[in-house]
């Protein structure tokens, strides 16, 4: 058994095409990623084109914004998942708020 507190966790800075990316990684190896993910208001996160060779589901904390693949633009809020597919190009727009989600990506 482990715990892992939030304020122990070292952050990594990633910068968007607009603002910044915070991750917090509780587990981050080739095939399993398990963290948080935080943005500032109005950040177009993370930098274009952006895909992962696994697949991604992320659940919001706090916040609102919309999501794009590049062929699709969707609003999000607080209390929903988002899921993509393996390689499939995602950017997350924080639309004035602050964002605060919980990444999963698993093969």
């Amino acid at each position: 058994m482990r715990l892992v507190r939030e304020a122990d966790l070292k952050i990594v800075t990633v910068d968007g095409d607009r603002g910044q990316v915070r991750i917090k990684d509780v587990v981050a190896d080739e095939n399993f990623v398990f963290g948080l993910r935080e943005t500032g208001p109005n950040c177009l996160v993370p930098k274009k084109p952006h895909k992962h060779r696994l697949r991604q589901a992320m659940y919001v904390l706090e916040g609102s914004g919309t999501v794009t693949n590049g062929k699709e633009k969707m609003p999000f809020n607080k209390g929903d998942f988002i899921l993509f597919d393996g390689n499939e190009e995602h950017y997350f727009d924080s639309n004035g708020m602050n964002l605060k989600m919980i990444e999963v990506r698993l093969p």
